[in-house]
């Protein structure tokens, strides 16, 4: 399953502006500081002075040679400070791009720099010394994605402005509010046989007891009746009866539409932990890695250039039920739909908005306790506007 369908991953698709000849990318962790440093690889030869062929895949040779490099470039130019220390960024990694289109400009490495810290800074401070073959939009510049606790703010270093700090502000977590879709009726009618044994056992003793043995009738019955007041949620036998409908064409269009702007809202949390918690309210587990993985990971936080991907408005303007295979357990629906994503796409220090048409076939299924979506089938996804 692919989950472009989210409507997501094209929002940091191709460009139509060149992007710049280099730019950082910066986390500030609680105990530590991430720049990734992205750049042509002919800027990267003019840099280190190396001679790298301009291919796209590299051997390990070569990143082990610009690693070096890279370790004493960094080791003599563009300073960094953490809390008004001077600190010296170690490079970790050297990442080759692992395709190349001619078409979207050269090819990218990334060169990962680290620096351990005690506490989560309050400050980071850059200086950047190294303009030769930067080019942004025409003039060198070097822009920078700094993101902290899913919060992110950019800035761009230029020859007459090199230095940048950052500060630590309170960010508030984002309250997301999401949609729980469950059924209008019970979804669980069951009886507890232990229970309703001991109920019974209880009953009975108190009938063929009272006579004979008055005070005792009256304290085994006591007895037993407190033991199936215990035991009521154990030893559960599902009736045949009762439990969930299948929901009219209407019924079902709304559910579908609540569960898909769930999905949407999920990812306006701040930490990937309250993502993958609040996706678990509207997706079944076994697509929730892959959703998780493939949207999340590869495209909200490390999206083309650093970009940052919001969705501003979700327009939906077709939807169907269509017959589609049962459900392996419980009930289920098929749903064909044709929606619109507006976003904000940020990246480089520039914002410009996007709009993409999609459409596909959501499979909704109850998992016994709410209605969750359990399969994404995309047929079209296609960019309809674009103002950067």
């Amino acid at each position: 399953m692919k989950l472009l369908v989210l409507g997501l991953a094209s929002l940091c698709g191709a460009l139509r502006h060149p992007p710049p000849t280099v730019h950082l990318e910066i986390d500030i962790l609680p105990n530590a500081v991430h720049v990734d440093v992205v750049g042509e690889l002919h800027l990267w030869n003019a840099w280190l002075g190396t001679s790298v062929s301009t291919e796209y895949l590299l051997s390990r040779a070569d990143c082990a040679r610009l690693q070096a490099k890279a370790t004493e470039f960094f080791g003599r130019a563009n300073r960094f400070q953490l809390d008004g220390k001077p600190v010296v960024l170690n490079v970790t990694e050297v990442i080759p791009p692992t395709d190349f289109d001619p078409g979207r400009g050269m090819p990218n490495v990334r060169i990962r720099l680290r620096a351990p810290s005690e506490t989560e800074a309050k400050t980071l401070g850059m200086v950047w010394e190294t303009f030769e073959l930067t080019d942004w939009f025409e003039k060198p510049a070097v822009p920078v994605t700094i993101r902290y606790r899913g919060d992110v703010e950019q800035a761009v270093l230029t020859p007459r402005e090199p230095e940048y700090v950052w500060h630590t502000r309170v960010v508030t977590p984002r309250r997301v509010r999401l949609d729980r879709v469950s059924a209008d009726n019970p979804t669980d009618r069951s009886l507890p046989v232990l229970s309703a044994a001991l109920l019974c056992g209880g009953l009975g003793w108190l009938l063929f007891a009272r006579k004979r043995h008055p005070a005792r009738a009256g304290l085994g019955a006591a007895g037993l009746l407190l033991a199936a007041l215990a035991l009521r949620d154990t030893a559960l036998v599902r009736l045949p009866w009762g439990g969930v409908r299948m929901p009219g064409e209407t019924q079902a269009i709304d559910i579908f539409q609540r569960l898909q702007g769930n999905v949407y809202r999920a990812f306006e949390a701040s930490t990937a932990e309250d993502v993958y918690d609040l996706l678990s309210v509207s997706v079944v587990p076994e697509i929730l890695d892959e959703l998780y993985a493939d949207v999340y990971e590869s495209l909200v936080l490390r999206g083309q250039g650093g970009a940052v991907c919001k969705v501003e408005k979700l327009d939906l303007f077709e939807r169907a039920l269509v017959a589609g295979p049962a459900p392996a357990r419980g009930l289920g629906f098929d749903v064909a739909c044709g929606w619109r994503v507006h976003g904000l796409v940020s990246h480089w220090g520039h914002e410009h908005r996007r709009l993409n048409q999609y459409r596909a076939t959501y499979s909704v299924v109850h998992d016994g306790q709410a209605w969750k979506i359990g399969r994404v089938v995309v047929s079209e996804q296609q960019r309809v506007g674009d103002n950067g």
